[in-house]
């Protein structure tokens, strides 16, 4: 597994909500103690940010050291490489209870994983010694031993070049698929990319994703990777969903809708529709699109906390977020791009293609942008969608 964050905070959430999201991060950590047991695993492996902050709360280092010792019980292994939210200084403070080992620093370190006295495999790992890792760490990995009878296997926290969703994440530990392949490792660990994915076509490079969504883009099932090796042989990998609350966004076009009992029933029927998992374990994203005359009502906030608190009543969902912006008017834009509006919608055509710079229309300091440097240029972004159709809607007033 990795990226498990504990001790987030989703501070834009209610109260209600932020406890039920802590509750499920131990519930699904838990349930992957629950599986490696039931599978007897050799070794259980974090990649890489445990822990979303540098503190660790109590509550949750209790937690951990009664949950480890599970593993402890039964002789399985727990390996550790630090990330870039919770480096090697802060996670050394930790008493770490027995049967954990703990890669906290850069330089790789390769130990063996032992069962009932035997030797069963090794794991290669390093891990982040800071916040901010600018150095390719995979390229000071060793080359693997080709000449062991028991499977050799790598565990990082990086970014991938060329993996899904790499281009939204921060460049900590950069690598390319290429240094990942030509080490000769079984498989590799990765941690960092909250997307699960296998990265590279000739070696097994897998993302497990985390065991929880974090926020509303991180969608669908979540868990961790059951892995299966054996020396000289391909592996054997298996996803097992563990999170007991997920994250889902459907898109509700209400450009058919000019009455107010029509929106609600359009948006119940896509609920009932598209939603997969149980209503009451949904975090769930609408975003509503389309030409609409009830648009400009819609997108006041008034009548979106109004209307998002019915739907969660009504649908009996965990959490509901209405996105709006992708509402408008029943005007055909074109007729209206005359000056200034036609040079207002070419100014978000080249910021939304990189002709022009977003910091310097909107510093991300006035736009309520993320702390974490990797997410200002993807949430700036995200503000100009349907921005075209918002500047016609606010600018253009028809004459009498």
């Amino acid at each position: 597994m990795a990226d498990v964050h504990f001790d987030r905070s989703f501070a834009t959430k209610r109260e209600k909500v932020r406890a039920a999201l802590r509750d499920a991060t131990e519930a699904s950590f838990a349930s992957a103690i629950d599986l490696a047991l039931s599978e007897s695993v050799d070794a259980f492996l974090v990649a890489g940010d445990l822990f979303d902050r540098a503190e660790c709360a109590y509550r949750t280092e209790r937690f951990l050291r009664t949950q480890i010792a599970r593993l402890h019980e039964a002789g399985i292994t727990f390996l550790y490489a630090t990330g870039n939210h919770d480096p090697g200084p802060a996670v050394r403070r930790i008493e770490w209870p027995e049967g954990v080992v703990l890669f906290d620093r850069s330089t790789p370190n390769r130990v063996a994983v032992e069962r009932e006295g035997r030797v069963v495999g090794y794991v290669t790992a390093a891990g982040h010694a800071r916040s901010s890792t600018g150095e390719n760490l995979a390229a000071a990995f060793p080359a693997a031993p080709r000449d062991g009878d028991v499977p050799e296997v790598a565990m990082l926290h990086a970014t991938v070049s060329g993996s899904l969703g790499y281009a939204g994440h921060g460049r900590h530990a950069p690598c390319s698929q290429g240094d990942l392949i030509e080490k000769g490792y079984g498989y590799w660990a990765l941690g960092h990319i909250h997307l699960r994915q296998s990265v590279v076509e000739d070696v097994a490079a897998h993302y497990p994703g985390g065991p929880l969504g974090l926020s509303r883009r991180e969608t669908g099932e979540k868990g961790v990777l059951i892995v299966s090796l054996e020396a000289d042989a391909p592996a054997d990998v298996g996803f097992h969903a563990t999170a007991p609350l997920r994250w889902e966004s459907i898109t509700v076009d209400l450009s058919e809708t000019a009455e107010w009992d029509g929106v609600q029933r359009a948006i119940r029927r896509a609920i009932d529709i598209s939603l997969d998992a149980p209503a009451g374990e949904t975090l769930l994203t609408i975003r509503l699109e389309g030409a609409t005359r009830l648009a400009t009502e819609i997108r006041h906030p008034e009548t979106t906390d109004s209307l998002t608190g019915e739907i969660l009543y009504d649908a009996g969902l965990r959490d509901l977020f209405l996105e709006v912006r992708g509402l408008r008017r029943p005007v055909e834009r074109e007729r209206f791009l005359v000056e200034p509006i036609h040079s207002m919608c070419e100014l978000v055509r080249a910021l939304r293609s990189g002709e022009e710079s977003i910091e310097s229309i909107a510093p991300p300091k006035f736009a309520g942008a993320p702390l974490e440097p990797e997410r200002k240029g993807e949430y700036l972004l995200a503000l100009l969608e349907g921005a075209e159709d918002e500047l016609v809607d606010l600018m253009w007033k028809e004459r009498p």
